[in-house]
């Protein structure tokens, strides 16, 4: 019998999902609430999709600050010259802009994206529209309990699904898959699909998940009116923007509520963080990064005349407009009457920022499940817990949670043996490290199993994501475990 996959959400990690799932053979089936598929991918590319980046890759990698280790090897495998080619063999072609970033020739997402869907369509993919999932059919048991039959004839007519909720047009729905792949996006720009409504029932299925949090987004300064009616829509460049490890060069822009621009975006997980635990952040501007201190000095120091303030900064040292702005905004009355701190601020000019802009208005999300809970392929993590005489395996990844099979103990002594002869062949658990005493008192018709203390359990089982391979689930355990009869 053929296995089904249900990958719920329609953005570019559930295609790709579908894609690479799909060059197997099983049935593929992707959900999403929206009425068409990757609506924000399409709104990421009406000012111009950036689909990846041309540094050097160590500068690459380096992005992702303390989550280098995990996503290093990832990138190592499909990387940003890996991606460009993917593209191209949709028909795609990118290039370099002058940043460095790499758009599809055109700038649109739309050609990529019917491209995409077309090749997914051939190769037998199924979409359903306006399906917004509403959790597990048993959330109590969303982690999956299948019968010990079901491990010794995993493709038989008997073996258990996974169940899913979604609501339609036509009402409640319920469908069944072998294994299911969580692909929902954040929480921002919730109208186009990805509002984060997913986290209570993986909360409730056993993932661990973190809150989400805006990324890649603005923040709130305290402007005067002045400065905001004045300044409001102005690009401040170039400057360079200096906090804590953070210093680049760059541009962003003057909105009624604050800054926010490419340059803000690049800075925004430090400065948020900042916010977070301390309750507000002070990012550093070099209004003149091609201009050294001394300079500024000299310049300054030139007899200005009869010209204003204002004007000598225009005509000595190029400050004008919404950079004199920032100034006046900044830099007290006496401060900015004399050279040497006017030229200091120049190079150092603290911008106070109160809050971070909400979720919904940023560009993408920090949180969700978190990497603790994952294997050292950074794929999946299942970890054992007993739960009413079962065992279960909880299975989950970063932006694709996997919910697979595990086994349920029951009846009599045969069927457990059985099952640890089949745990044993596929190397799940070394035969040394059974212990179970033969006189053990074991009821009629039920074996109740106790893992010791959760502490003592490091019972880590690889799982190859996209493999399919749905029932061979458990690869190897770093520390042996005990497992004690009642």
């Amino acid at each position: 019998m053929q296995k089904t996959i249900a990958i719920i959400g329609g953005g570019p990690a559930g295609l790709m999902a579908a894609e690479v799932i799909g060059a197997h053979d099983v049935k593929v089936d992707v959900y999403d609430s929206m009425p068409s598929l990757g609506r924000k991918f399409l709104m990421a590319g009406k000012s111009g999709l950036n689909v990846t980046h041309s540094e050097p890759i160590e500068r690459f990698v380096s992005r992702y600050g303390k989550r280098r280790a995990q996503i290093e090897p990832m990138l190592k495998q499909f990387g940003p010259d890996q991606l460009r080619q993917w593209a191209r063999d949709l028909g795609i072609e990118t290039f370099v802009g002058t940043s460095g970033r790499v758009f599809p020739v055109g700038m649109k997402a739309s050609p990529l994206l019917r491209a995409w869907l077309k090749r997914l369509n051939d190769s037998g993919v199924t979409f359903h529209l306006r399906h917004k999932w509403k959790g597990f059919l048993t959330p109590e048991l969303a982690l999956a309990a299948v019968r010990v039959a079901s491990l010794w004839d995993p493709g038989g007519e008997n073996r258990d699904m996974i169940g899913l909720k979604f609501e339609t047009l036509d009402g409640e729905q319920e469908v069944k898959a072998d294994a299911v792949v969580v692909a929902l996006g954040g929480g921002s720009w919730a109208r186009l699909g990805s509002d984060g409504a997913w986290i209570p029932a993986l909360k409730q299925a056993g993932a661990q998940v973190e809150p989400l949090r805006p990324s890649n987004c603005g923040f709130d300064v305290n402007w005067s009116l002045y400065f905001r009616e004045r300044f409001e829509g102005h690009p401040i460049k170039p400057v360079v923007l200096s906090f804590d490890s953070f210093h680049q060069q760059g541009e962003f822009i003057v909105t009624k509520e604050g800054v926010e621009g490419s340059l803000i975006y690049a800075a925004s997980s430090l400065l948020r963080d900042e916010i977070d635990a301390k309750g507000s952040a002070v990012m550093m501007l070099d209004l003149a990064p091609d201009r050294s201190h001394e300079w500024l000095v000299e310049r300054l120091s030139r007899s200005r005349g009869s010209r204003s303030m204002a004007s000598h900064l225009e005509k000595s040292v190029n400050i004008k407009g919404v950079k004199a702005g920032l100034l006046r905004e900044f830099v007290s009355k006496e401060d900015f009457s004399h050279l040497q701190p006017l030229a200091h601020y120049i190079k150092n000019l603290p911008i106070p920022l109160i809050a971070a802009r909400p979720l919904d208005e940023a560009i993408s999300s920090a949180g969700g499940v978190r990497f603790e809970s994952l294997d050292d392929r950074a794929w999946t993590f299942a970890r054992l817990v007993v739960f009413n005489q079962r065992i279960f395996v909880g299975i989950t990844a970063q932006n694709c949670i996997d919910i697979f099979h595990a086994a349920e103990i029951s009846t009599d002594r045969n069927i457990l043996d059985s099952t640890l002869m089949y745990v044993r062949r596929l190397r799940f658990i070394p035969r040394t490290s059974i212990l179970l005493p033969r006189n053990a008192s074991l009821r009629t018709r039920e074996i109740n199993i106790h893992i010791r203390a959760f502490e003592f359990l490091n019972l880590f089982i690889h799982v190859i994501t996209l493999s399919v391979n749905l029932h061979t689930l458990m690869d190897y355990c770093h520390n042996p475990c005990s497992v004690f009869s009642q």
